[in-house]
């Protein structure tokens, strides 16, 4: 069920980390008991994450003109974020926000190179359980938890690895061979955007480094970018022999991600 007034997610704000430890606080001592302790939780990272957010970042989603959920993503190192601050106002559930929330966080991992992503949740949040095996998050560790609430809490922890996988897509595409006269009259084929975009975070340098095949011949090579967003290999002049590609001609092109 998707929700009938449009959902702005926005980066946060000066004041948004307060509301967020606000309604945190809030909801979780009205429907799980949880004590002063955990508010203090929330309030505390939520500070510290204001203080040094390098590499990170929190975001609020707006129904109406009113805040209605957030999410948090903090860097850990280079290749790994904690996935924090998932929340979603009791009333504006199961219509659609918390997914946006994932889909805006999640991005910002791939845009900026985290290949290991992980979260803290407690068991019995079904609703965001659901969204965490939907997005690929996998449960990894469990553990009582006695601070937070007069109950015994099950604090799980789940962990994503973020990596492209040749299976989820067809990562194959025809294209007509084009002449790129400013580059020392290199030949190529244009990528399409939907094969070359989830590929970015493998970037270096703005190269993205693949194994192309054009009929019986495979070489290594980089999805190179046009300067405009999109991508294109470049046909050496041994492919084209090879495969008798002329300018002009429609060629079926696949390709996968490789190590350099």
């Amino acid at each position: 069920m998707e929700y009938k007034e449009p959902i702005f997610i926005r980066k946060a704000e000066p004041g948004d980390a307060g509301y967020v430890a606000y309604m945190h606080g809030r909801y979780y001592h009205k429907y799980h008991g949880f004590c002063e302790g955990a508010e203090y939780y929330f309030i505390k990272y939520l500070a510290d994450f204001v203080h040094g957010s390098e590499g990170g970042r929190l975001w609020v989603a707006e129904v109406g003109g009113v805040i209605s959920g957030s999410v948090g993503i903090v860097r850990i190192d280079s290749d790994t974020a904690q996935f924090r601050w998932f929340f979603v106002e009791k009333a504006q559930q199961n219509k659609g926000i918390g997914s946006k929330l994932m889909e805006t966080a999640l991005e910002f991992c791939l845009e900026n190179n985290y290949t290991n992503i992980f979260l803290w949740t407690f068991k019995g949040l079904d609703m965001a359980r659901h969204l965490y095996d939907k997005a690929g998050f996998v449960l990894t560790e469990e553990k009582p938890n006695n601070e937070w609430s007069s109950a015994t809490l099950i604090e799980q922890k789940m962990e994503l690895k973020l990596e492209w996988r040749q299976d989820d897509m067809n990562c194959s595409f025809v294209a007509k061979v084009e002449l790129f006269e400013r580059e020392k009259g290199w030949h190529y084929v244009s990528v399409p955007t939907e094969l070359s975009k989830p590929l970015e975070h493998l970037a270096d340098r703005g190269l993205i480094a693949v194994i192309s095949t054009v009929g019986n011949t495979s070489w290594p090579t980089s999805l190179l970018p046009m300067g405009d967003g999109t991508h294109f290999i470049v046909l050496p002049a041994s492919v084209r022999s090879k495969e008798n590609l002329t300018l002009g001609k429609k060629v079926e092109v696949s390709f996968e991600p490789r190590t350099r």
